[in-house]
C-alpha cells in the first residue's frame, strides 16, 4: 500500500529542522519530537519540501525575492516554536537583522583573530618542545 504524503506541515518541519541543525545528519537525529527518523528518510523530506516551497535560502533572501521591483520588505514575522514546543513569533526589522549581521561578523572576526593567537602559539610551544628535546 503506498505511503501517505507528506502535509505541509511535516515538510515545513522538516526545513526548520534542517536550518536550525545545518546538516541532514543533525536534524534527522531531532526528527519526531528528538525521537529521530533515517537520515535517507529525512534527506528525501527534505528534497520534496525544498521542491514544493523554495531552493530553501532564508527567509529573508526569500522575502527579497518576493518584492516587487524598485520595493523592499521593511521587516518579516516568523512562527517557530520553542525548545519545549511552544510556538512563538520571531519579528525583526531589516535595520535590526542588518545590524545583528554586522555585529556577529565582528564577533567572528575578533574570535577568529584569537583562534588564530592560540594556534601560533601552540605551534610555538611544540618548536620549543622540540628545540629542549633536541639538547
Amino acid at each position: 500500500m503506498p505511503q501517505k504524503p507528506l502535509t505541509d506541515e511535516q515538510l515545513l518541519e522538516t526545513l526548520r529542522l534542517y536550518s536550525e541543525y545545518g546538516s541532514v545528519k543533525e536534524a534527522a537525529r531531532m526528527a519526531n519530537n528528538g525521537a529521530g527518523i533515517n537520515r535517507h528518510t529525512f534527506q528525501t523530506r527534505l528534497s520534496t519540501a525544498r521542491d514544493k516551497f523554495g531552493d530553501g535560502e532564508t527567509l529573508a533572501k526569500n522575502l527579497e525575492n518576493l518584492a516587487a521591483k524598485g520595493y523592499e520588505v521593511p521587516a518579516y514575522s516568523h512562527l517557530t516554536k520553542t525548545i519545549h514546543g511552544e510556538p512563538i513569533w520571531i519579528k525583526a526589522k531589516k535595520a535590526e537583522m542588518e545590524k545583528k549581521i554586522q555585529v556577529l561578523k565582528a564577533e567572528s572576526e575578533e574570535y577568529l583573530k584569537k583562534v588564530e593567537q592560540v594556534r601560533k602559539a601552540e605551534v610555538k610551544a611544540k618548536e620549543e618542545k622540540k628545540a629542549l628535546e633536541k639538547k
